[in-house]
């Protein structure tokens, strides 16, 4: 009976690191889009709404890491410490938010489209 539920708890365990992984892979697409030239050599996006939706994109994934976290807490709280699961989220929580602002940091201080 025990094993019925350690899927599903090792599946929200990992959440925090798929969001930071949809992250992740919503940037280098974001980019991808945004530098693209498209007919007459324009960009498609220029580098200020790039930012911003990755920005927003990494805020979405902060609230989503976060949610995960407060959820763990309030399990802690009320179970006995010491449950596995429960520490190693809080753990994927504050080691996805970190890849998250280590992410956007390139994003964020250099030219998104600066040519190779």
């Amino acid at each position: 009976m025990a094993a019925e539920r350690f899927l599903p708890r090792l599946a929200w365990a990992s959440a925090p690191l798929w969001a930071w992984a949809l992250h992740f892979f919503l940037s280098y697409v974001l980019v991808a889009i945004g530098c693209d030239a498209g007919p007459g050599g324009a960009r498609r996006l220029d580098p200020a709404t790039l930012r911003a939706l990755a920005v927003g994109a990494g805020l979405v994934a902060w609230l989503a890491i976060a949610a995960c976290a407060r959820g763990a807490c309030r399990v802690r709280a009320r179970h006995a410490p010491g449950r596995l699961l429960d520490a190693a989220l809080a753990l994927a929580a504050l080691l996805a938010a970190i890849g998250i602002g280590w992410t956007l940091l390139p994003l964020l201080l250099l030219p998104p489209c600066a040519p190779a």
